[in-house]
């Protein structure tokens, strides 16, 4: 089985009166929302949350932090001996990634520390989670 790879970064974007920081996705080097909904954003502290074990996590959502609104439902994240598996629907699209574990795991790491070290607050900070 072929494994997809998975980086993560920062993008800094300059708004009305702050820098905003948005975390980028980049699934087999594209970033994956530009390609399906560049509305869209990642939500941190719950792709954190993803390292700790299977289940159901909002990842996704939309700019504005209600998930509903853009049409984003949780991600079914689980954890096998050796991989990750990330499987969702989306715009009537199904995606199933499959990622190394310690890579996925090592990947989101690197990701906090960057983000603890250098204080950034990444946007969106609060969200609401899909009604269905």
């Amino acid at each position: 089985m072929k494994l997809n790879t998975l980086e993560l970064d920062i993008e800094a974007s300059q708004e009305v009166y702050e820098v905003e920081y948005h975390l980028i996705l980049e699934i087999d080097g594209a970033n994956f929302l530009d390609a399906i909904d560049p509305l869209s954003l990642v939500y941190f502290p719950e792709l954190i949350k993803t390292v700790q074990g299977s289940g159901d996590f909002l990842i996704f959502t939309c700019a504005c932090g209600v998930a509903d609104c853009a049409g984003w439902e949780k991600v079914g994240v689980t954890h096998a001996e050796e991989t990750v598996a990330c499987d969702f629907s989306y715009n009537g699209n199904t995606y199933a990634f499959r990622f190394d574990k310690n890579y996925y795991i090592g990947e989101i790491q690197r990701l906090i520390f960057e983000v603890e070290l250098h204080k950034y607050k990444i946007e969106p900070e609060h969200v609401i989670e899909p009604m269905g």
